[in-house]
């Protein structure tokens, strides 16, 4: 192995790498100690320069840790200012392998002697050669070499792996495809959510989107309904929360329920209290937590509230930093497991962050405020309506306005709801501040004749009027 310190021109060194070790306040992360005790590397780096994915590097190193005794060592910080260092230091390094063939490292024990440890089998040899410089503008073109010149390593390819084998019994005919027993999946909650579904749910603040996924959850561990949505039959539902404290989710629980249920919560300041962990699914560690606990307890749902506090350190608005949540979301599908993700609104309305989560969805559901206007202004009182419509019908799902609210004597939650009529949902965005019948059809989802009809009709009741081109509401 080749340690090249070249972040801001510092100068270059090399040494062979024999050991690498677990990082004891960082158990995520691998560090790597070359011939002059320099720390380098990590995980991001070993999966960088190594060219596999990194749940295969990590199993790589894991099964000579083990055989090692699972050491825990503590790394020396390097200094800040030193040269080949960056920061705390571990990111400084730029890791490149000069042999053709698998590295056979071992691990540093606490007693600080070397065991070596078995072959690791079924992982690929890999191979990462440097990259030519680039030439300078006018320079001359390099002569072929002599017959002493060193030739340049050519980029090997790499060996047929277990994938050959893998796609020659996945791939079918039309024909195959058509004789194949696949059953229809099934539902969870009336016809439009089914099992391995991924759904969002978002609104602004305050609204009701915590309301909304804990009736859910309430009606499908139950086998009871939401609204006009019957749940078919009892199903296990985890209900893992980031943000609401605990006692008042114990309150709406109890209000909520209609009956045993089969519903488990995971609330983060119980977490914390119990183990002084911090949860984050954007770590891989507790991505394969959960989704190992939902296969072990038979969970048919997951419902992440909200994706803000659960996803702490991801930039909502960059594609790239949602990947590391997409790809675990569809570990679920795979296994027919439903998620339903909490999230909130940004300043123009629609779904915060990068539009690219949308893709996978199967249906997204915006909820907006209700409650100006109305004469009873006690709990949540909102209106849903299905701004991707599910795939699983193709009937259209109506909008509906919801009332929900706490007898403080009893305890017990009260719901009711409507359906939304479309000039309901024309005068609550004209309350709102949406005025041009161009920006309320994009709103609505409906053409602008039908925002005209709808406009006429409120002012026919007497609640709407037009100046110009914009609607307005009567004093």
């Amino acid at each position: 192995w080749k340690c090249n310190y070249g972040i801001n021109k510092a100068p270059h060194r090399e040494g062979r790498f024999a050991h690498f070790y677990m990082g004891s306040h960082n158990p995520r992360d691998w560090y790597f100690k070359d011939k002059t005790d320099g720390q380098v590397g990590g995980l991001a780096a070993f999966v960088m320069l190594a060219g596999m994915d990194a749940e295969t590097a990590n199993r790589w190193l894991v099964e000579r840790w083990e055989a090692a005794g699972s050491p825990i060592i503590e790394p020396e910080q390097p200094a800040n200012g030193t040269k080949g260092t960056k920061g705390n230091g571990y990111e400084a390094a730029l890791l490149s392998q000069t042999a053709s063939t698998p590295v056979a490292c071992e691990v540093l024990p606490p007693t600080q002697s070397t065991t070596a440890s078995p072959p690791v089998t079924n992982i690929t040899p890999f191979v990462v050669v440097e990259e030519p410089r680039k030439r300078k503008k006018n320079a001359p073109q390099a002569q072929p070499p002599g017959k002493n010149a060193v030739s340049q390593t050519p980029v090997p390819q790499a060996p047929p792996s277990e994938w050959s084998g893998a796609l020659k019994n996945a791939i079918v005919s039309t024909c195959e495809l058509q004789q194949l027993d696949l059953p229809p999946r099934p539902r969870l909650l009336g016809d439009w959510f089914c099992e391995g579904d991924l759904g969002f749910i978002f609104a602004f603040r305050g609204v009701g989107k915590t309301w909304l996924g804990m009736l859910i959850a309430r009606a499908v561990s139950e086998g009871g309904s939401v609204g006009e949505w019957q749940a078919p039959a009892p199903a296990p539902v985890l209900y893992i929360d980031g943000e609401m404290p605990p006692d008042l989710m114990r309150a709406r629980d109890r209000g909520l329920a209609r009956g045993t249920g089969n519903l488990e919560y995971l609330n983060h300041e119980i977490l914390f209290r119990r183990t002084h962990r911090v949860m984050n699914i954007t770590h891989s560690d507790v991505q394969q937590a959960i989704l190992q606990r939902c296969e072990e307890t038979g969970v048919k749902l997951v419902i992440l509230d909200n994706l803000s506090t659960l996803a702490s350190g991801m930039k909502e608005n960059d594609a790239d930093d949602w990947d590391m949540v997409g790809r675990w979301l569809l570990d679920f599908r795979r296994r027919q497991i439903a998620v339903i993700v909490i999230h909130h609104a940004g300043r123009n309305g629609e779904m915060r962050g990068t539009t690219k989560r949308e893709d996978d969805a199967f249906w997204i559901i915006a909820l907006e405020d209700a409650r100006q206007g109305s004469d009873d202004r006690r709990g949540a009182r909102f209106v849903s309506r299905f701004t991707k419509q599910t795939r699983n019908t193709p009937e259209e799902i109506p909008p509906y306005e919801w009332h929900i609210s706490q007898n403080q004597e009893s305890g017990l939650i009260e719901v009711t709801h409507k359906l939304a009529t479309g000039t309901d949902m024309l005068r609550r965005l004209v309350e709102q501040g949406v005025s041009d019948c161009t920006d309320l059809a994009e709103e609505l989802g409906v053409s602008k004749g039908t925002v005209s009809k709808w406009a006429h009709r409120g002012v026919k009741e007497g609640w709407l009027d037009k100046e110009g081109r914009a609607y307005i509401l009567k004093v």
